[in-house]
């Protein structure tokens, strides 16, 4: 590589290392160094109190529970599901090229538009799911479960639909591919 080359290919990577540094590094620095001293006037040094804070705060311990429960949930339904599709896909019955193009369509649709028609869905007000369990009769009122809004069941909602994306992003096509040697 000659000199012009190095100069070129370090003006083409300026422009993002610049980004990186103002963006991520700075703000990163500005965080620890924060974290050490007093949040109001005078910013004197605390040094670890507000980690030690952290650490035995109850909303904290709780943060980390629900965070591991989440976890621990999303991947083993994505694993569990993933690679039980992918055994079903792989057999070769009559039908499974069709329904493998129906499980891997949404693909296809962005993880924002899904999102937004799953927020419409479990809307406490005019969601459809709502609706049908009271429609069923398994709900008192058509607002009696506040999936959006209760956190027990807004855990499980975002348990869920991190596992249906991961499902299909990288269960199915990662457990089909391996197991049947072709690419999906």
């Amino acid at each position: 590589m000659t000199s012009k080359d190095r100069r070129i290919s370090f003006l083409f990577f300026l422009p993002a290392a610049v980004f990186m540094i103002l963006f991520f590094v700075y703000p990163l620095f500005l965080l620890v160094r924060n974290s050490f001293l007093e949040n109001e006037e005078p910013y004197g040094f605390v040094g670890l109190e507000h980690y030690s804070n952290a650490i035995t705060s109850q909303t904290f311990r709780q943060s980390l529970f629900n965070t591991a429960q989440f976890v621990v949930g999303a991947v083993s339904i994505e694993l569990l599901l993933g690679m039980i599709l992918a055994l079903l896909l792989s057999t070769g019955f009559k039908g499974s090229n069709l329904i493998r193009t129906l499980l891997l369509s949404p693909l296809m649709i962005s993880p924002l538009v899904a999102g937004l028609i799953w927020k419409f869905m479990l809307n406490d007000q005019f969601g459809i799911l709502n609706r049908f369990l009271y429609q069923m009769g398994l709900l008192s009122t058509p607002q009696s479960i506040l999936w959006l809004s209760d956190s027990k069941y807004a855990l499980l909602y975002d348990r869920r639909y991190l596992a249906y994306h991961s499902f299909y992003d990288a269960g199915i096509i990662s457990w089909y591919s391996g197991h049947s040697g072709n690419l999906v």
